[in-house]
């Protein structure tokens, strides 16, 4: 007998948010996985946490390792758009890397970013609550410290009693860095 192909439930799940953040307002981006440990960690103001996934041999400093997170990959992207029309509302779906154990973890992730010249906080937290309701996962909001982030403006994303993610207005310095001139907010969260 021939089996039909299908698709798989994650792949299925993916689809479906990137429906659901579309439906939102987003637009969807793609970047590499490779990346550098500037953009990775030092334009984002935190120090390599040596879990990242290094490239043997790399032949350029601007490709020295797989990307642990997506929010540097959608500040890249939005760098590249400061003279369009506000507001810029991006996310990316797709593979983050770590290593665990000594070995390659991959993990899909989910990011966004809105950037104009007057953000709402609570326009990302509906975005994050959003996600959880499609997920059907119960979320909690708790506050955190993150570098990369206005201290007193970030929170944690809690899904069914497990941190998967964070979300917050990015500091100025992270916006310099990437050559971003409007205020901007992040969210990601590990989905699977």
């Amino acid at each position: 007998s021939v089996a039909q192909g299908s698709l798989d439930k994650k792949q299925k799940v993916a689809d479906e948010l990137r429906r659901v953040l579309a439906g939102l307002g987003f637009f969807e981006t793609m970047s590499s996985y490779l990346t550098n440990e500037d953009s990775n960690y030092a334009s984002m103001r935190l120090k390599p946490d040596f879990k990242q996934v290094k490239l043997a041999n790399a032949k350029s400093a601007s490709i020295t390792m797989l990307r642990t997170w997506l929010v540097p990959s959608l500040l890249l992207s939005l760098s590249k758009s400061q003279h369009e029309k506000l507001p810029h509302k991006i996310f990316e779906l797709d593979m983050c890397f770590s290593i665990d154990s000594g070995k390659v973890k991959e993990a899909y992730h989910l990011a966004g970013a809105v950037s104009d010249s007057e953000i709402d906080f609570n326009e990302l937290s509906s975005t994050v609550g959003a996600i959880a309701k499609f997920l059907g996962k119960h979320l909690e909001i708790k506050p955190l410290e993150h570098n990369s982030f206005i201290p007193g403006r970030c929170a944690s994303i809690w899904l069914d009693d497990k941190q998967v993610g964070f979300y917050g207005e990015l500091h100025p310095e992270v916006l310099s860095n990437f050559g971003i001139e409007q205020p901007t907010m992040a969210f990601e969260l590990e989905l699977f």
